[in-house]
């Protein structure tokens, strides 16, 4: 049987997004072994096994490619806190589930945590913005305000304690990826506890 136009192109869809996420895979090694500046797109193609070529060809250039590593890490976080929420019962269990899901994903990808972190650290986008806006932060805060107006949550600043509880899950991170022996169940415990102390009405 004849291979249809729009088969084939499904086809080469799925291998540019194979050949994009093997790219992003060699990346986050490269970060967390040579940091940014040894991160260069002949690096990250030599892990990947293909030509400086291939790598600019789906990504423009290294700062594309190392924003896109972060952007596949709030990507997937964000799918994972969007299930929990999804199928929580209450305001409370969807804010317990926003911390479980970000925390343990911390826990699970200690590696790209921290080559995300390596990004943000020499790539701020958005920086010469005099009014930037924080997405995952309005998020939460949003989360917030919704369960204040169901009745769900006491009284304070959503936007205040968004900050503060973003926080507390970024400094997870930098824990997790720097203290060897940080002990992420009681810090994850302990923040969770906090959090919906804070929060309740």
């Amino acid at each position: 049987m004849a291979t249809t136009s729009a088969e084939r192109q499904s086809r080469a869809n799925k291998a540019g997004d194979e050949r994009r996420a093997q790219i992003i895979s060699c990346s986050v090694d490269a970060l967390c072994e040579l940091g940014f500046a040894g991160a260069t797109i002949g690096e990250i193609a030599r892990r990947a096994g293909v030509s400086k070529g291939v790598v600019t060809y789906h990504f423009r250039d290294k700062e594309a490619l190392l924003v896109a590593v972060v952007s596949d890490l709030y990507s997937t976080v964000g799918g994972l806190i969007g299930e929990r929420i999804a199928s929580a019962e209450s305001s409370p269990r969807a804010l317990r589930g926003y911390l479980e899901a970000n925390l343990e994903y911390i826990r699970e990808q200690p590696r790209r945590v921290r080559a995300a972190m390596e990004v943000i650290a020499n790539i701020r986008p958005g920086f010469d913005d005099p009014n930037p806006v924080d997405p995952v932060t309005d998020h939460l805060a949003g989360l917030l305000r919704s369960g204040q107006e169901s009745g769900e949550f006491g009284r304070f600043d959503a936007q205040s304690m968004a900050i503060i509880i973003r926080a507390s899950i970024d400094a997870a991170a930098r824990s997790v990826v720097s203290i060897p022996d940080f002990d992420f169940t009681a810090y994850q415990q302990q923040l969770i506890s906090l959090a919906l102390d804070s929060t309740r009405r």
